[in-house]
């Protein structure tokens, strides 16, 4: 579906973009799920880059795409690092 979006759009590489703004907006659910806030700030932060990245691909920025992608999986690295460090010890 990715695919046909961004070719829909004239601009191929805004593919991978899109595939991360979609695996953002999976872990949107998961919030309430599981009551865990932290996967609204994954999947919002990674739907918005991924989003972003595309949009500019869609302008006419070729390496936008990518770079919205690699921002969007950096976004999710820093803050399950950041929850990890600032997480305090579950006490059983």
């Amino acid at each position: 579906m990715t695919r046909l979006v961004a070719f829909g759009l004239d601009a191929p590489t805004a593919q991978i973009a899109l595939v991360a703004a979609v695996v953002g907006g999976h872990f949107l659910p998961f919030a309430r799920a599981f009551q865990a806030p932290v996967f609204w700030w994954i999947g919002g932060a990674m739907a918005v880059l991924g989003l972003a990245g595309a949009v500019l691909a869609a302008l006419g920025d070729p390496v936008a795409g990518p770079a919205g992608a690699t921002a969007a999986g950096a976004a999710m690295l820093v803050i399950v690092a950041a929850q990890g460090l600032l997480a305090s010890p579950r006490q059983d």
